[in-house]
């Protein structure tokens, strides 16, 4: 890529919500709300705003974006794609305040549902301290990042064959010790124990790279990645 903007594959999908083919734009848009729309969500609600109405407004900023092409705006402005999307969302949730009758309307664009459901039980299991909605977004944000680059993790071992090692051993990624049974992993996979330690490194390798790269997707040129990592690393701990 050229010029300023956002990298990798989330500049690839933005790129598509300015596509000429509504089909492609639909698309691209159902991919970026699945992807950022609960920070979104935990953000309104720690601002007291309902379930059902927090589902509104976040649906209806992306349906805005794609309607208006203000997609386009964040490939020319650069910077961090959290910082311009929480920028769009209380800018649009003012606008809404002033023209209700605005929320799911999708005019001709092919509009999407979010699992309200889903929403509440993430948030219901969000920490009870730190009620800041500027906290709850970052926080949000950070373990959805983490949560995208496990996906991308897992296909890239589904699509090589691997998926029985990824399931094995994936729950050892959340933390730095050590805490599984290497002969009973290696029973299951068919593998010493000295072959199961090698592939749990290589995997924690793979999960450092995976997050470091959806890290870098979601900045514009000239942004430090290693400090956006910093910053979501800080807002996991409680930015404490």
């Amino acid at each position: 890529m050229s010029g300023s903007g956002f990298h990798t594959t989330h500049w690839s999908v933005i790129q598509r919500t300015t596509a000429s083919d509504a089909e492609v734009r639909g698309e691209a848009l159902r991919e970026l709300c699945e992807a950022y729309w609960y920070p979104l969500y935990a953000y309104l609600r720690r601002l007291g705003r309902g379930a059902d109405r927090a589902g509104d407004i976040v649906q209806g900023l992306f349906v805005k974006l794609l309607e208006k092409d203000g997609l386009s705006r964040v490939t020319e402005e650069g910077g961090t794609f959290r910082q311009w999307l929480i920028t769009c969302l209380r800018n649009y949730e003012r606008d809404v305040l002033e023209h209700e009758g605005a929320l799911r309307r999708g005019g001709g664009v092919q509009t999407f549902s979010l699992d309200v459901e889903e929403g509440e039980r993430r948030y219901g299991a969000e920490p009870s301290h730190g009620a800041d909605p500027e906290v709850a977004f970052e926080r949000a944000w950070a373990r959805q990042v983490l949560d995208n680059a496990l996906e991308t993790l897992k296909g890239e071992y589904l699509a090589g064959g691997r998926g029985p090692v990824f399931d094995q051993l994936q729950g050892a990624l959340k933390t730095d010790h050590e805490e599984l049974d290497r002969e009973q992993v290696g029973h299951a996979l068919g593998l010493s124990p000295v072959a199961v330690r090698v592939a749990l490194h290589r995997l924690r390798e793979r999960y450092r790279s995976a997050i470091l790269g959806e890290v870098r997707s979601t900045l514009g040129d000239g942004v430090d990645p290693g400090e956006e990592l910093r910053s979501l690393l800080f807002a996991l701990e409680g930015g404490s």
